[in-house]
């Protein structure tokens, strides 16, 4: 009986080889020799080479290639054969250098009122694919505070202080803080402090003897700026590689404001507080 001969392309480097799901990274000899066994009888063969371009499995190399078992001849010695299973690599369609992922982005926004305990920012299954190796995060926010001042008997002069602090609740850009406050929180973003001064010209003053006939003076503090929040905890990009296509990722953030007073007023407290906060995530590939 004559059976038909196979043309194979062994992955010789298979096992050393990133191989994952039937799949290797590989490479190709162009104009390489490959060998057909025909049968010529029991348990013997003709062995024929004939140029051919061929793939092989290589840690690192630039293509994929699909790794295929077939039943086949193979060579058993000189002249003789047998069957056996053989596992090669097939040559992808296009030998394309397959390029490397652009970096992407993806943007939050919060346009609202302060203190915000309780911001979810959620990115969407669909804005991000899974080999993501880094994520960055960069926050642009304007803010608009109104500090009121308390006036007692003299004439009040100082200054009103306010501080903002940031933080991204569920810990994807370092550990929860077990000492500073408030407890349980996680990576603190820069504060924002500012101060506006009262002077005499603001008539910080009340109306009598004593300090509980006060009067009050409101002073707003409005800014703006950009600051980079550097890498995320690794922990944070392997959950976005597990979520990508699969599940939305919610990434939590909180702010807590609080007022100050510097010089001769009695104290000061928060009028109203507002803020349009972006947050941008950059993904490297």
């Amino acid at each position: 009986m004559k059976v038909s001969g196979a043309i194979i392309a062994l992955c010789a480097a298979a096992a050393l080889a990133m191989v994952s799901a039937q799949q290797c990274r590989c490479d190709v000899q162009l104009d390489s020799t490959c060998a057909m066994l025909e049968q010529t009888g029991e348990g013997r063969c003709d062995k024929e080479d004939f140029p051919c371009d061929k793939c092989y499995c290589l840690t690192d190399g630039p293509y994929t290639c699909e790794l295929n078992t077939i039943e086949a001849l193979v060579s058993t010695g000189e002249g003789t054969c047998d069957m056996g299973k053989v596992t090669y690599a097939k040559c992808p369609d296009s030998f394309e250098v397959e390029l490397p992922k652009a970096p992407a982005e993806f943007t939050c926004n919060y346009n609202g009122p302060l203190p915000k305990p309780d911001y979810e920012c959620t990115i969407p299954k669909d804005a991000i694919q899974s080999g993501i190796t880094k994520v960055e995060l960069m926050i642009v926010q304007s803010y608009d505070v109104t500090v009121t001042g308390i006036c007692g008997p003299l004439v009040g002069e100082g200054s009103l202080t306010v501080n903002i602090e940031q933080y991204v609740v569920s810990g994807q850009w370092g550990p929860n803080d077990p000492v500073e406050p408030p407890f349980g929180l996680g990576r603190i973003i820069p504060d924002i402090e500012e101060s506006v001064e009262v002077v005499p010209d603001d008539k910080c003053q009340g109306t009598g003897s004593t300090a509980s006939t006060i009067d009050t003076v409101a002073k707003q503090i409005t800014s703006e700026r950009s600051v980079d929040i550097g890498a995320s905890d690794p922990s944070f990009v392997a959950m976005l590689n597990a979520n990508a296509g699969v599940a939305d990722t919610i990434v939590e953030f909180a702010f807590t404001v609080d007022t100050g007073v510097l010089g001769n007023l009695l104290g000061a407290g928060l009028g109203g507080a507002s803020t349009n906060t972006q947050y941008k995530f950059m993904f490297t590939y």
